[in-house]
């Protein structure tokens, strides 16, 4: 039996986290493997705590079970705060030699978040190591990843123009990449949608999180011009997510004009039925791994409107054959496809049908035997 231990360091209600709850499915269903996560902190997402309770087949391990405890004595008494930085990093050091003795006998450790897990990996130098680079080629560059990257055994990619682009640019690590798409069981997401949503009215989508680089304030500045191009349409913009920055784009949206039409319904973990019922699910980043919210809505039947940013919408929307396209940040760009929707005046079921056609790339049962072969 294979051990193989997948470290990630939180579980939140996001893309990645999705990912890998649907890798970890895929692959428990071969009972040659024994399937171990590792978490930075103990769970505290709702969502997940249930999901892993289900499936206790899965081995949950924490690398840091009192780090609560020492981030909620933080305080901007300095001599206080050095005290508690000396002591959180020796117990840092202490539970990384635990990480090392209780991951010993395992045969591959999979580092899942674009390296977060290398310091731990440090500890094990002996073992075979994988890392997940979950993003575009440009968040590898700028956060100068390579010196963590270049330790690995293998560096998955999840687009093919991401892994391009990193082989042209550090020839060295060439042969340690690998493209392997993340999993989704679409068949399983149709089924959930299909029952669609309680609102009442007609709407566009954006489900993301509500931080700075997923750029929502352009998809409410948009949205707000094809409100008043199209004269106060009978249409919503229904927002789903949460994050650091929900109240700076709850502020923004209550400055427009259309602001009750902009609504906000939080965090919903499968908010499958909404996409269904849309007009259009809309994903505005700058930056892009894989986004699994496009794959979903694809699924879902639903038409995806995305910004043209590194590196993954471009390769799911086909370059727009399958989704279309508007340029990162640009707001009147954006509002015109929104109107081209609105009237009518695109072919969205060849559009939607182009992108249902290209699912079986995502097939997770697919992803699963690339991964085993790698572990392999």
């Amino acid at each position: 039996m294979k051990k193989i231990v997948f470290c990630v360091p939180d579980m939140i209600v996001g893309g990645v986290e999705t990912v890998l709850g649907q890798t970890l499915i895929s692959l428990s269903k071969h009972s040659n493997i024994e399937l171990t996560v590792c978490f930075h902190m103990p769970l505290a997402e709702p969502f997940w705590i249930e999901w892993f309770n289900n499936h206790n087949n899965i081995i949950t391990h924490v690398c840091f079970p009192a780090g609560p405890i020492f981030e909620r004595f933080k305080t901007h008494i300095p001599v206080v705060e050095n005290i508690r930085r000396i002591f959180f990093s020796l117990y840092k050091k202490y539970r990384r030699v635990i990480f090392k003795y209780k991951f010993r006998n395992h045969d591959v450790l999979v580092d899942y978040k674009n390296g977060s897990f290398y310091k731990e990996f440090s500890y094990c130098k002996k073992k075979k190591t994988v890392t997940w680079l979950h993003s575009s080629y440009n968040y590898f560059a700028e956060s100068k990843l390579y010196s963590r990257f270049c330790k690995y055994d293998k560096i998955v990619c999840i687009t093919d123009a991401c892994l391009e682009e990193i082989a042209n640019n550090y020839p060295d690590i060439k042969d340690k990449l690998i493209r392997i798409y993340n999993p989704s069981d679409y068949e399983n997401i149709a089924k959930k949608a299909s029952a669609g949503c309680s609102l009442p009215y007609t709407f566009f989508v954006c489900v993301s999180r509500l931080d700075k680089d997923k750029d929502v304030g352009t998809v409410i500045k948009a949205f707000d011009v094809f409100w008043r191009k199209e004269k106060q349409p009978e249409c919503k913009l229904v927002i789903i997510g949460d994050g650091i920055n929900a109240n700076f784009f709850q502020s923004l949206a209550a400055s427009q004009l259309s602001k009750n039409d902009i609504i906000f319904l939080g965090k919903i973990p499968e908010p499958f039925g909404y996409m269904h019922d849309s007009l259009a699910q809309i994903l505005s980043s700058y930056s892009e791994g894989l986004p699994t919210v496009m794959i979903e809505a694809s699924a879902c039947g639903t038409l995806n409107i995305a910004s043209d940013c590194p590196n993954g919408p471009k390769e799911i929307a086909l370059n727009g054959k399958a989704g279309l396209l508007f340029k990162p940040g640009n707001v009147e760009q954006l509002a015109e496809i929104m109107s081209d929707v609105w009237n009518n005046k695109i072919d969205k079921e060849e559009i939607i049908s182009n992108a249902r056609k290209e699912l079986k790339r995502f097939d997770a049962n697919v992803i699963a035997s690339q991964i085993l072969k790698l572990i392999d």
